[in-house]
């Protein structure tokens, strides 16, 4: 009786035929109609055709009507606006937007609860894991709340591409606790994965919660670089290590232990530019059924928090989360996707589906998770669980801003201490920033060994300029006004310089960005270095 009277609701739901098939459904409870109205005239203008329905009180109701709008065949996003929190004394009830739940089969196996909140079943029509449809959830508790995330959205997509966010991503990592021979391997993996497959022309920075790291902040300074990692703006913000709903994991030393960061720091989170896309590669951070609003609810809600929020809702495991960033950051940087929602779907599908790269680094990941996860014989399930335990909190027709490639010519190989051009394409008139880099696997500096952990508090303090001189890679920038048309930009390079570097270049105009990059080895010129003192007779 349940399920017919939950049927015959959705059926009535979407009995009024629109005008033209619609590509995006909208459950979306009456109180915050208003509230979501310039977000639906925002999309209306870009041509998404929506219709906004009422929210359902089983998952089988929202289940039904989504599956009897798609029968169109145009249907390719559904958005969840509303909390979904399993709270008995929560007074009212009408404002939520339930979640389905699946049975765990691989994350028990590191101690789960039995069952998986996960809105990816609203997605899959054809019931084979994978989903067909771009899906993601405001998970608002008021109308205030949906105001100011709409306002973000709108305000995200129509800023001026002038800022050099956009090619910036920030990773943060805490340390598996697995052992001292599985964290070096998985650290030695995260490495290669950020030198290799980021392209060069994005600028990173590494925060690593590892004492004997110089990528390591002074830890009673950790959670405030955190902060400061993201309030800076950037493209992605990445966070990778254990979590838990309302806090990260900690820095680990003898005599105390320091915070990565935490729910309480989130009234912290304020970004100058570019809002980042906030991604947890951990457990619990998107447990948005909760009675209590997770970590992920709380940065999305905030007016200047991040712009989405992705990251799971239970426990995650190693293999299935890396696995998982291989696949976004292929699918992100071939440029083939428009908005976030499409980025995440094709992810997960090429996860379940195995369909996804399956070169030398893919052949890596897939044998450490034989060789280490308690679940080895059960990878293709271990992805597919996947699926279901990472989510959305976030617009799903969030538009990418990719910038235009750009060739960049340059000589792959120089001497220190001399001139050098640069030649590149200038699509359009723009203020143009033009580096020479280190590669971001190379340090330009010995770092200091740190032999024993008991550390002083002037020793503490000494952390945090190592860390700020191993995120510093730059050797040689100019910025410069350019306009349309060949260019050639000269660079002097310093006396100091040598190994392997990158030319990069960034261009911004008024309305368009494009990056590139050309690699570089610099070569020691013996006779300059010697008038300068640096090498010896």
């Amino acid at each position: 009786m349940t399920f017919l009277i939950a049927f015959l609701a959705s059926v009535v739901a979407v009995a009024t035929p629109a005008e033209e098939p619609v590509d995006t459904v909208v459950f979306c409870p009456q109180e915050y109609r208003a509230a979501l109205k310039p977000w639906v005239e925002y999309r209306t203008k870009q041509g998404h055709r929506i219709r906004v329905v009422a929210p359902q009180k089983t998952p089988v109701g929202i289940k039904n009507v989504i599956r009897q709008i798609a029968k169109t065949g145009k249907l390719k996003n559904v958005v969840l606006i509303g909390d979904s929190r399993a709270d008995r004394f929560r007074k009212n009830q009408s404002n939520l937007v339930p979640t389905d739940y699946v049975k765990a089969k691989i994350n028990v196996k590191y101690g789960a609860v039995p069952d998986i909140a996960t809105d990816n079943k609203y997605a899959d029509l054809n019931g084979d894991g994978a989903p067909d449809l771009s899906i993601g959830r405001l998970p608002v508790d008021s109308a205030e709340q949906l105001k100011t995330i709409v306002k973000k959205i709108i305000a995200y997509e129509k800023q001026l591409p002038n800022t050099l966010w956009r090619r910036k991503i920030n990773f943060i990592a805490g340390v598996g606790g697995f052992g001292p021979v599985e964290d070096k391997i998985i650290e030695n993996a995260t490495k290669k994965l950020i030198t290799e497959m980021v392209p060069l022309e994005y600028e990173t920075s590494m925060t690593y919660a590892s004492w004997n790291s110089p990528y390591c902040p002074d830890p009673r300074r950790f959670s405030e670089t955190t902060i400061k990692r993201m309030n800076e703006g950037c493209l992605f913000w990445v966070y990778v290590g254990h979590g838990h709903y309302r806090e990260l994991d900690r820095v680990r030393l003898p005599q105390a232990r320091y915070k990565i960061f935490d729910i309480s720091q989130v009234n912290k989170i304020k970004s100058k530019a570019g809002l980042p896309i906030a991604i947890f590669l951990a457990c619990n951070t998107c447990g948005f059924d909760q009675s209590g609003d997770c970590i992920g609810e709380e940065l999305i809600k905030r007016p200047a928090g991040p712009i989405a929020i992705l990251g799971g809702s239970r426990v995650t495991m190693p293999y299935g989360m890396a696995v998982m960033s291989l696949e976004m950051m292929d699918a992100y940087f071939s440029g083939e996707f428009k908005t976030l929602g499409e980025l995440i779907r094709v992810t997960k599908s090429n996860m379940v589906k195995n369909a996804g790269r399956k070169g030398e680094f893919r052949q890596m990941l897939d044998a450490l998770g034989k060789a280490f996860s308690p679940t080895g014989d059960q990878l293709d399930e271990e992805r597919k669980e996947h699926t279901h335990l990472i989510h959305l909190l976030g617009d799903p027709l969030l538009r990418l801003a990719l910038p235009k490639p750009l060739k960049v010519t340059a000589p792959d190989s120089i001497l220190s201490g001399t001139k050098t051009k640069v030649e590149f394409d200038v699509p359009f008139d723009s203020t143009a920033t033009v580096e020479l880099v280190y590669r971001r696997n190379r340090l330009t500096f010995r770092p200091p060994r740190r032999k024993f952990p008991y550390f002083s508090e002037n020793e503490l303090a000494d952390f945090q300029p190592i860390y700020e001189k191993a995120n510093t890679l730059v050797k040689v920038r100019r910025q410069l006004k350019l306009t349309k048309g060949q260019q050639v930009v000269e660079l002097d390079v310093p006396v100091e310089a040598r190994g392997e570097c990158e030319f990069r270049v960034f261009l911004q105009g008024p309305r368009s960005f494009a990056a590139g990059a050309s690699q570089v080895k610099v070569r020691l010129n013996k006779t300059a270095a010697r008038k300068r003192g640096s090498v010896k007779r």
